[in-house]
């Protein structure tokens, strides 16, 4: 994943989109302050991320799908410019240590409308991590914390050969 952000100029690398999303009346109004554009929805096209813009105003609420955040690989640099550095000022408001907004939104929005075409989904890239996470692998396949063993034992040697023999797997309940 580093040597695709370093080789690509990549703003934001993800495994898995979407995962939830964010659901509020607010966001359009957020995003209209930070970026000047009315932002309604977020997608995956072709790999990569899309803010959609629209008339959003007159529902109750929006919903935004996001980048899941178990893994992904971020360009500091990016997310410390000032454009995203205003949406971060008015996504977060007044309030110290707000956590009224996920994080993933925080991370999606601003890679969506500002680098879409820098902001890509490992897959489209052929890379699969196998992080397991929330009894899930990369995002996508159902496990248990009982098949993970019987699963590492199958593909360490292609998965992961490095570990393969180095890396003693415990689960516990």
């Amino acid at each position: 994943p580093f040597a695709a952000m370093a080789r690509y100029d990549l703003a934001l690398l993800f495994d898995h989109f979407p995962q939830g999303a964010a659901r509020g009346s607010e966001f359009p109004a957020i995003t209209r302050e930070a970026f000047n554009r009315t932002i309604c929805g977020v997608a995956l096209v072709n790999g990569t991320l899309q803010a959609h813009d629209g008339k959003c105003y007159g529902k109750k609420q929006t919903r935004i799908h996001q980048v899941h955040g178990f893994f992904h690989v971020s360009n500091l640099d990016f997310y410390r410019s000032e454009p995203v550095m205003k949406w971060n000022r008015a996504l977060i408001g007044d309030s110290k240590f707000s956590r009224l907004f996920d994080d993933q939104i925080g991370i999606t929005i601003p890679a969506a409308v500002l680098a879409g075409n820098r902001s890509w989904d490992m897959k489209s890239l052929g890379i699969y991590t196998r992080v397991f996470h929330n009894y899930v692998i990369d995002g996508l396949m159902r496990d248990w914390r009982g098949y993970f063993i019987p699963w590492w034992e199958k593909n360490a040697n292609t998965s992961f050969p490095e570990a393969r023999d180095k890396c003693e797997v415990r689960i516990s309940a």
